[in-house]
Parts: C-alpha cells; structure tokens; sequence
C-alpha cells in the first residue's frame, strides 16, 4: 500500500492529501478490533514511508465509516498506537441519511464526537470530511431540495469548526434507480 499511495501522488501532484485506504471499520476489514490495531499498522507504515519518499501530501489516516460503536473503538485503537503521531490528520464520513438526518441534529453530534477525540490525543492537525452525502431516495423525506440544503448546510458547518475540507458524495447520481440509495446521492441526475 505504501507503493500505491507513492506512485499515486507522483501521478496526480495536483492532490494536496491522500488517505490511507478507506473505511476501516466496515465488513471487508471484519470489523474486529484485531482489524482496527491492523489498519494502524499500515497508516504507519504508509505515513513513515511517504515522508521518507519526500512526498508534501499531508497523509490522512482514520477514514471510518461514521459514528458507531465499530468506529468510535476503531478510533481510540488508533490514538491509543500513537497513529496521530505519524499521520498529518484525520477523516470520517459521516452519513445520517437514516433516522435522524437533519445536519442541525446528528450531524452536529458526528462532528462533536471526532472533535472531542481530537482534543483528548491532542495528536491530530488536519480533520477531513472526505464523504458526506443524502441520497434523495424517491418518497423518502430527503427531496432534491433537502439534499441541497442539507449539503450547504455541512460545508458551513465543517468550515466554521476548522475542517480542513468538507467532500461530498457524490457530485452525479451513478444510476437511476429512485429507490436504491446508493444511486441517488448525487446532486445532478444521472440522465
């Protein structure tokens, strides 16, 4: 992995920060605690040899899935292996689009969670936001309209608390399905 992210910002130096794989805490890394001390590993291991490679990125571990149990312990694994101390920064992706989906209510409270981790390691230096997005789901309480305001709503929010960047998933729909979430989370339709 170490290969990969150095060869990828040697061929995209426009980049300004790479993170180290995506969304640890989720099935494909089992989401076992054996899984979270891993993933550590090789953010170190990634963040170590990028500096070495003389890369100017700043190197962003953390990259979970949102604000769960699996997360919340997948994070203090992290802090607790000292990742912050090697890693330029943080990311999380933290989707609300069930249950409570106001950016007023749970998203604030997603935000004060990962803010409060920061403070107690006191390692961390960057935050990201590198996915964020409500699928407007037909004859769901996210319209289009919602969808708008929702996104607005978090790129202030993010950039008010000191966010380094806020990215939202996804700029097109990717199909055309109203009622599967996972093609209406673009802002433009997909036709």
């Amino acid at each position: 992995f170490s290969n990969y992210l150095i060869a990828a910002a040697k061929h995209f130096p426009e980049v300004t920060s790479l993170e180290v794989w995506n969304e640890p805490d989720i099935s494909f890394w089992k989401s076992d605690d054996g899984y979270a001390i891993e993933y550590t590993a090789l953010a170190k291991a990634a963040a170590v040899a990028a500096k070495e490679a003389g890369l100017e990125e700043s190197i962003i571990g953390g990259v979970v899935s949102g604000c769960t149990p699996i997360a919340d312990r997948h994070l203090k694994y992290m802090f607790e292996q000292g990742m912050g101390k090697y890693v330029d920064g943080f990311s999380f992706h933290p989707y609300i689009w069930q249950g409570n989906a106001d950016v007023d209510g749970g998203y604030e409270k997603m935000l004060d969670m990962y803010d409060t981790k920061q403070d107690i390691s006191g390692d961390w230096q960057e935050k990201y936001i590198s996915e964020i997005g409500w699928p407007a789901l037909k004859d769901s309480a996210i319209a289009e309209e919602k969808q708008g305001e929702y996104m607005l709503k978090a790129y202030i929010l993010a950039d008010y608390r000191g966010y380094e960047g806020t990215y939202y998933y996804n700029f097109f729909d990717v199909g055309t399905d109203e009622y599967s979430s996972e093609h209406v989370f673009g802002l433009v339709k997909a036709n």
